[in-house]
């Protein structure tokens, strides 16, 4: 059965839906995801490893072997196993899908059932490419004046945050409680995480997960008010950074003195 609904998944991803359609397959010990978009045959297959399992969960030396003989490269250890190929017609789908089910048994150790799962859906439009600019920048110079630059355009972007289940995104511009998703853990307070972009919120994580759009006015208090210990943003990628505690404190305070001047 599985097969089937993989096979016939990984047709739907450039048959159905829209610019970002995925399909999960998903492992006890870990997962492979394909995606690509409708009108088009290409498809992105990923082999979850590194940071994307579960401590204590490798995938066996022989199969990154076998993986990169396939095809598949990845940036960094930590980074998922990545191949792009083109999938034409009925008997591509059914061969890949035979090639998925071998790479989760490998990779996996698992020869059972797996979840199936076919999310259609749209890439995000949500850039930041000031905040990009000034991050870069305070990494280099580490002056004042930049740091000032980057906290208002921090406060004034729109940012993707991860969450443990959908919401309504007019209840969270009106000030509704977040689900956020927690990344960790700092000092007995939470670590959670915010990105800039729809590349960065996939890089960190790229299966089909609940986030919403909150911007930075809506966001900096709430993340206040929850006491959150600490705020990653883009955490694992090139351009990143944190905001502790008292900086979130310092921002949240900033937009209500804004929004007492008005």
């Amino acid at each position: 059965m599985s097969h089937a609904q993989i096979a016939t998944g990984l047709l739907r991803i450039v048959q159905d839906g829209g610019s970002h359609n995925t399909l999960l397959i998903q492992a006890p010990r870990g997962y492979v995801l394909a995606t690509g978009r409708r009108g088009d045959p290409a498809l992105t297959v990923q082999v979850a490893s590194g940071r994307q399992l579960a401590e204590g969960v490798r995938v066996p030396d022989e199969v990154h072997q076998r993986l990169y003989e396939r095809g598949f490269r990845r940036g960094t250890a930590a980074d998922n196993h990545g191949l792009v190929l083109e999938l034409q017609g009925h008997a591509a789908a059914g061969a890949l899908a035979h090639e998925i089910l071998d790479w989760v048994r490998a990779a996996y150790d698992h020869a059972g059932a797996v979840a199936v799962d076919f999310v259609p859906g749209e890439v995000d439009p949500t850039e930041n490419p000031r905040v990009i600019e000034l991050m870069t920048a305070l990494s280099r110079d580490r002056d004042m004046k930049t740091r000032r630059r980057l906290w208002m355009a921090l406060v004034n972007a729109t940012w993707l945050v991860p969450l443990t289940r959908a919401v309504d995104a007019e209840a969270v511009g009106l000030g509704g409680a977040l689900p956020l998703r927690v990344l960790g853990e700092l000092a007995g307070g939470e670590v959670v995480g915010a990105f800039t972009d729809f590349g960065h919120l996939l890089g960190h994580d790229p299966r089909p997960r609940p986030y919403v759009r909150v911007h930075g006015k809506v966001l900096f208090p709430a993340l206040a008010a929850r006491k959150v210990a600490s705020l990653l943003l883009n955490p694992g990628q090139g351009v990143r950074g944190e905001l502790y505690r008292h900086e979130i404190e310092t921002l949240a305070e900033g937009v209500q003195r804004m929004a007492g001047s008005h």
